[in-house]
């Protein structure tokens, strides 16, 4: 027999349980973890409160699925926008069809119409062709840029005989540094902390980039609630400046000794800055035994020029931004360069 379905609001002074148990059965989070979760990206984002919504079968009402909306300020061409993501869509294996999510994500959308001037979001395959049928339309890639800084561990996959790795690993890492950037090194101040405080002039380099770039807005307020505040990843910032101000940031965690950029932030007419800056930032993550960088984000060609030029290897798409633009927003955003990294996916 053929199951109905309904979506409705989640009521979350008397819901969450069940929330949780839909995330902790979908997308493997503990109890803790979806608590630590909800509290932080629903609740505590200075911009907006997050949004929830339940799929249920209408024969009982039972939640067999849930969509979440996370809020952003944007800004492009001197106007300021307020951008939805997708977040958190988790439904029960027996409910994973068609039907059911575009019956899930139609009811997010037009909720989202009074709330934001866009939607957006980096779906996996699956989820793209659900979205695309919905009225979305791509917007651009997400690629992964990856550079090995210590060879060894990957050649003595292949060798299995460290006597062999070792002088090739030793050859591959020293072909590896940037020779350009070591002549041509950052001559200002370079910054390496945890602490916003710590990047002097920062509200000076967030309302400094380029306008016409659609981006995020980075000020230090989202910063804090976004990287030092979240409740499941340790962030550090690493910058790079002078007299005084930050013109370059970028935004990374560590896991398992393989370094992950999520987020540049980058002055107007600063590009140079940001080569320098990453040069900088290899020399500092190889000394404490890094074993490789990467970097995903969308951004405009001088970036990918910047990253080919320091030898990261550009791999195949990750993902693909989708969007969805509201009536009010009309096309402006339509031919639109974007700068979004791995994290405003979340």
């Amino acid at each position: 027999m053929d199951i109905s379905y309904d979506v409705r609001p989640v009521e979350v002074s008397v819901e969450l349980e069940t929330v949780f148990s839909i995330w902790q059965r979908n997308l493997s989070l503990s109890h803790e973890q979806c608590i630590s979760k909800y509290h932080w990206y629903y609740e505590t984002n200075p911009y907006s409160k997050g949004k929830l919504w339940f799929l249920t079968t209408r024969n009982n009402g039972m939640p067999v699925g849930v969509a979440g909306l996370g809020f952003r300020r944007f800004s492009y061409k001197g106007s300021r926008f307020k951008g939805a993501v997708l977040a958190d869509l988790a439904v029960d294996k027996e409910h994973r069809i068609l039907g059911p999510a575009l019956q899930l994500e139609h009811t997010v959308i037009e909720a989202s119409q009074k709330e934001a001037d866009f939607l957006y979001a980096f779906p996996n395959s699956k989820a793209r062709t659900v979205l695309q049928r919905l009225g979305y339309r791509k917007a651009g890639d997400l690629f992964r840029y990856v550079k090995v800084l210590r060879h060894e561990p990957y050649f003595y996959q292949t060798v299995h005989n460290r006597m062999l790795a070792r002088p090739a690993a030793f050859l591959a890492d020293l072909s590896s540094r940037n020779l350009f950037y070591r002549l041509h090194p950052h001559k200002g101040e370079i910054f390496h902390t945890r602490d916003l405080d710590e990047l002097p002039g920062y509200d000076g380099l967030w309302t400094c980039i380029e306008d016409d770039i659609v981006s995020c807005a980075k000020d230090r307020t989202y910063l804090q609630w976004r990287y030092l505040e979240c409740p499941y990843i340790r962030y550090g910032f690493f910058g790079a400046g002078r007299d005084g101000r930050t013109d370059c940031v970028l935004v990374y965690y560590l896991q398992n000794s393989h370094v992950y950029i999520v987020d540049i932030i980058i002055k107007a007419g600063r590009n140079r800055s940001f080569g320098s800056l990453l040069s900088s930032f290899e020399q500092t993550v190889r000394k404490s035994g890094a074993i490789s960088i990467s970097i995903s984000f969308l951004g405009p060609e001088t970036m990918s020029g910047i990253l080919k030029k320091l030898g990261y290897k550009k791999r195949t798409p990750e993902r693909s931004l989708l969007l969805y633009t509201s009536p009010a927003c009309g096309s402006i955003l339509d031919t639109a360069v974007w700068m979004l990294g791995d994290e405003d996916n979340n």
